[in-house]
């Protein structure tokens, strides 16, 4: 009887553990099954369509592109439409040159599309909510776009010269820095045309780029433009105006820039008859006319006329220091004494005009003749040697 009372204690302690555990997993079930639940990571999208820049503003008569991508881990064709596209606006999607209806995504894949929104001059200003709809695997991807019309937002073309002026002699260049920027969102072609006074040379050049018909202007960057400008050499003093007008398709910008003459210094010497001789007596002085010509633009004070004679030799000028203005020849007498020891022959005397500016020579071959004196006294000579002759022959002739 014990053993049996013992085994029946034994089974009722085994039965009440068994019913304690039972209890216990049911009241943890819902806990571990919560905790299970909350451990589960959401299933991810497969499909994703994105654009860099979902809102912009643009300018009536322009056109906008929203450049999308589009991605799927697993390769899929991928529908694309579009909505909320205002009446008299176009818009369609692009991608290798095509308009497309659908793309194909997936790893490796990286389609290039784009969607391509034309607004028409018409449209009035104002916001407009636009989107694009990718459906692909079964699955759907809606994006929202906006679009802002307004007449100021295409941005602006400018021509800035580095110096609105500059100065220079005539006949010298001059070359002004001229920065071309397109503020547009679109890249821009320009043909270049520089204009200048009658008679100047003026050219456009993209900068490290000569002889360039037309220039390309990236959306957003510059470029520099060097414009050199040639005066003609018989430019009077005065200011010039230069313009540079660059056109691209819709745009025309222009920009004004000032070119300073200052004249061009020049000067010749030269005589009345072109001749560069001169004839001398020793024992007396004589004239020689040279003629200053100022063959510039600009006026030349302060021209000093120098010489260079042979040794024992005296040159002056009725007027050393003379003012010549532009066209004008101004004559100057140079009296020239010889040496009292010079023999007959040829000398050289050479004739400077300086100005801080101009300069210019001449040499004169310069023809020594015996003093008249001389001459008398030859003359006497020969007339007592015949007389003397004459007598003698007159003397001893009787006999």
């Amino acid at each position: 009887m014990r053993k049996k009372g013992a085994l029946i204690k034994l089974a009722s302690k085994r039965y009440l553990v068994l019913m304690i555990a039972l209890v216990a997993t049911m009241a943890l079930a819902p806990l571990a099954f919560a905790q299970t639940e909350e451990e589960t990571p959401p299933p991810a999208t497969t499909l994703t369509v994105s654009t860099p820049f979902p809102s912009v503003a643009v300018e009536p008569g322009d056109q906008v592109s929203f450049d999308l991508t589009v991605a799927a881990p697993a390769q899929v064709a991928v529908e694309l439409s579009a909505e909320g596209v205002p009446e008299g606006w176009t818009a369609a999607f692009r991608g290798g040159g095509f308009e497309v209806d659908s793309v194909t995504a997936g790893p490796g894949l990286e389609p290039e599309v784009s969607f391509d929104v034309t607004v028409p001059a018409s449209a009035a200003e104002g916001d407009y909510d636009l989107a694009i709809t990718a459906n692909g695997g079964g699955e759907s991807v809606r994006i929202p776009l906006g679009v802002r019309v307004s007449t100021q937002a295409g941005g602006e073309v400018t021509l800035t010269p580095n110096f609105p002026g500059l100065r220079t002699p005539a006949g010298e260049a001059v070359t002004f820095d001229v920065e071309l920027a397109n503020g547009t969102p679109a890249d821009l072609e320009f043909e270049l045309a520089p204009t200048g006074p009658s008679g100047w040379a003026v050219t456009a050049e993209l900068s490290g780029e000569a002889q360039a018909a037309t220039i390309q202007v990236d959306a957003g960057g510059t470029e520099t433009i060097n414009v050199e400008v040639t005066p003609p050499f018989q430019a009077e003093a005065a200011q010039y105006p230069i313009t540079l007008q660059a056109t691209a398709p819709g745009t025309t910008v222009e920009t004004e820039m000032i070119v300073e003459v200052v004249g061009s210094f020049a000067l010749e010497m030269s005589t009345a008859d072109q001749r560069l001789n001169a004839e001398v007596t020793v024992g007396s002085s004589n004239d020689f006319q040279i003629l200053l010509t100022n063959t510039g633009t600009a006026p030349l004070d302060n021209v000093v006329v120098g010489v260079t004679p042979p040794s024992g030799w005296e040159v002056g000028f009725d007027n050393q220091e003379v003012a010549i203005g532009p066209g004008e020849t101004v004559p100057v007498t140079a009296t020239i004494t010889p040496s009292e020891e010079a023999v007959a022959g040829d000398y050289q005397i050479s004739f400077t005009a300086t100005h801080e500016q101009a300069t210019d020579s001449m040499e004169i071959r310069t023809t020594v003749n015996p003093s008249a004196v001389w001459g008398f006294v030859g003359i006497a000579v020969i007339a007592l040697t015949l007389a003397a002759l004459a007598w003698v022959f007159r003397r001893f002739g009787r006999r």
